[in-house]
Formats: structure tokens, sequence, C-alpha cells
């Protein structure tokens, strides 16, 4: 478990400086002012696509990924200590491991990178679509 719990925080991590370094990117892309003729809107596309391939998507598919590969034994974890606590009430404290639960809050933070991670991507594809029309 130790093993894992180091792989999972390290990725967090790494997704977490890539989330900082380009979150402000983002949201100045998501925030920007659509201009408002349709022959004017040429550089804006290009920001809002240059955002969304090369970093709204990128840190999605980093996050989801990451997500989904902890995420069967995230449920394993949870499923057991839930057994645990209903079948012996308090008494299951003595089996309380704290790796294992430090393993779900790190899994915990990735999902809400993630979750974010859509809404952004969400966000500038439908502000690109919109100045399409």
């Amino acid at each position: 478990m130790n093993e894992l719990l180091t792989a999972a925080s390290v990725l967090l991590a790494i997704t977490g400086v890539l989330y900082a370094l380009w979150h402000d990117d983002i949201v100045n892309a998501i925030s920007m002012v659509m201009p408002q003729h349709k022959e004017n809107r040429g550089e804006f596309k290009n920001n809002l696509k240059s955002v969304l391939w090369s970093r709204a998507i990128p840190l999605l598919l980093a996050t989801l990924c990451i997500m989904l590969v902890y995420l069967p034994p995230s449920i394993g974890i949870i499923a057991s200590s839930v057994k645990g606590y209903s079948s012996f009430g308090f008494g299951n404290f003595h089996n309380y491991d704290p790796i294992a639960t430090s393993f779900v809050l790190v899994e915990v933070f990735t999902s809400v990178l993630a979750i974010q991670s859509i809404v952004y991507v969400w966000k500038l594809i439908s502000k690109l679509r919109e100045s399409e029309r």
C-alpha cells in the first residue's frame, strides 16, 4: 500500500503543478470577450483552440487517467471500511489504516482536479462553438 500511495501522491503532485501553471491561461481564455462581428473572431478562436488543445485537454486527460487508475482500489478500501464499521461499529477502529485513508484522500483530490478540468474543457468548447455562430 505504501508504494501505491507514493505513486498516487507523485502523480497528484505533477498534475497539481500542471494545474497551477495552466490555470490562469485557461481561466483567461474562458473569460475573453468575444468580438461582436464574426469576421473579427479569427484571433479569438485561435487563442481558444490553442488553450483548449495545449492546456485544458492535456490536463483533463492526465487527471482522468490518474483518477481512473486509482479508482478501483479506492472503492475497495471504502467498501472494506463500510463493511467493517457496519459489522463491528466503533470497535473496528483498531483496523484503522491511515495509509489507506491517505490513499483515498489523494484519489478524492485527483477526482476534484478531474472534475474541474472537465468543467474547463466544457466551457472552452462551448465558447468556441458560440464563436462559430
